[in-house]
């Protein structure tokens, strides 16, 4: 009989739980039901943190295009008097009537000479202003993008090079060309 009632006041003090895991078990369904929460709404938080990181990747690409066509290189300036020729003269034309306003910066290519960037972009600063008469001029940078000049014939080859060293070349597998009816172990009809 003491046996009985030694295990049932050690079950018993089993079962009841102390102040101190009531809590831990509070805690617990607490961090259950957050966890279950954040797996039910699990993509929807992220998505637009994942679409800004792809999207902010083709921004920086579409600057550094819009640079690309917008910048002002050697060949666009006298030699003597880092003046515009007449092809600079249609390009910024070009720019200040044709480009998008919130694009239209103009960049000039950076020489080794300080002095000769300098003159370049008071040249196009000051030839903007006589164009836009009064109206606000677009900003002159300096540009550090590598110019990307090729003509049709050997960009075409470049580019079928280029694909052609990552094409394996075709070959037939054995069997695969023989006659009408035949199946692929060889036999016939």
């Amino acid at each position: 009989m003491k046996r009985i009632a030694l295990w049932s006041l050690a079950s018993l003090a089993l079962l009841l739980p102390s102040g101190s895991a009531r809590a831990d078990w509070n805690e617990f369904w607490a961090e259950f039901e957050r966890d279950r929460c954040r797996n039910e709404a699990w993509p929807t938080p992220f998505m637009q943190a994942d679409q800004q990181s792809v999207r902010s990747i083709f921004g920086v690409m579409v600057r550094q295009g819009w640079e690309q066509q917008v910048v002002f290189r050697h060949f666009h300036f006298d030699e003597q008097s880092n003046r515009l020729n007449a092809l600079g003269e249609r390009k910024l034309q070009w720019i200040l009537s044709q480009v998008p306003p919130e694009r239209a910066n103009l960049f000039v290519q950076q020489t080794i000479d300080p002095e000769v960037n300098k003159a370049r972009m008071l040249a196009i600063q000051s030839r903007a202003s006589e164009m836009m008469a009064g109206q606000p001029v677009p900003d002159v940078a300096p540009s550090r993008a590598v110019p990307v000049l090729m003509r049709g014939g050997p960009a075409d080859l470049m580019i079928t090079d280029a694909m052609s060293l990552g094409t394996p070349v075709g070959q037939l597998q054995s069997g695969a060309a023989t006659g009408a009816g035949s199946t692929a172990s060889g036999g016939g009809q």
